[in-house]
């Protein structure tokens, strides 16, 4: 073939491989994010469970102490008919305490990718550590349950000295175990994020944000944007941020010296978007609390 034919056939190859690598790009540019859409989904299906469970929970234990105060724990949902007693028609069982905590602890280890994802980013966390943290972050949780159920069962507060003994031995050694797996350097990373923890969710949702756009969240502005929403919330006793009371005119002025102008917009209108969800709640608290009670007179 002579040299002069050779350049159109080289140019035409090179455009022929061009769009193939970029129709490759494309579609996995668009798997990327559907992927990131379908795990969002999961987080947010995950998060209604564990919500469910959290409820479902805190109402036995409501039902129980009601019980227990009114006396009627032994005679609930019987009644007596010359002296034989018979079972009541309203009477429904409850769901046993065990299956409650099981379902609700099942659900809140399913919930630990979504919570603690970009946390375990940032630490870059190896998949084996991951799994043996989500257990160590599981039995944290597991833990808290069984001092609550202990402390009742004794029918004294949590403040008690057994149940405090009890509680600082079962939390000296998940810290330890959670040491021993990351590390002392990643171990004080986990406790800084540990504490600041009720931020977390605003910055995976600016990462899912801006996941598919051209300035997509760095693991370094993550790391420096949970220091900012941390410092600028409302802190516990304990040190740890307090969720939904970051002061945003601080955050955003802040936020300025991290994020790209495409980023901070994403992160106002997630902003707003908090703001409309907390007035919401607050409303719906109100209609709460005035609504009639069951059975007043109207």
């Amino acid at each position: 073939m002579k040299r002069h034919h050779l350049i159109p056939a080289a140019v035409g190859l090179g455009a022929v491989l061009a769009g193939v690598f970029c129709l490759h790009e494309r579609r996995h540019a668009q798997e990327q994010i559907a992927a990131a859409r379908i795990a969002q989904t999961l987080s947010g299906d995950l998060e209604r469970r564990l919500s469910a469970a959290e409820e479902d929970l805190r109402k036995l234990v409501h039902d129980r102490r009601d019980r227990e105060r009114a006396g009627t724990t032994a005679s609930a949902g019987k009644i007596s008919d010359g002296g034989v007693e018979l079972q009541s028609d309203k009477a429904v069982e409850s769901p046993a305490p065990e299956a409650l905590r099981a379902r609700y602890l099942t659900a809140y280890r399913a919930s630990l990718a979504g919570r603690w994802g970009l946390l375990f980013q940032v630490l870059g966390l190896e998949p084996i550590q991951v799994a043996k943290l989500e257990e160590l972050l599981a039995q944290r949780e597991e833990n808290d349950l069984l001092v609550q159920r202990t402390a009742h069962a004794r029918g004294v507060d949590e403040t008690d000295p057994e149940i405090q003994a009890l509680d600082d031995q079962l939390d000296s050694a998940n810290k330890a175990a959670i040491k021993a797996l990351l590390g002392s350097k990643a171990y004080n990373d986990f406790r800084q994020y540990y504490h600041d923890r009720a931020v977390l969710p605003v910055v995976s949702d600016l990462a899912g944000a801006t996941y598919a756009t051209d300035q997509p969240l760095s693991t370094d502005q993550a790391r420096q944007l949970i220091r900012v929403l941390a410092d600028t919330s409302a802190h516990s006793d304990s040190g740890s941020a307090v969720k939904n009371s970051v002061d945003w005119d601080q955050a955003m002025a802040r936020a300025r010296n991290i994020l790209a102008p495409d980023q901070l917009t994403a992160l106002a209108v997630l902003q707003q978007q908090y703001r409309t969800e907390e007035r919401l709640n607050d409303y719906a608290k109100s209609l709460t609390a005035t609504a009639p009670a069951e059975g007043s007179n109207k």
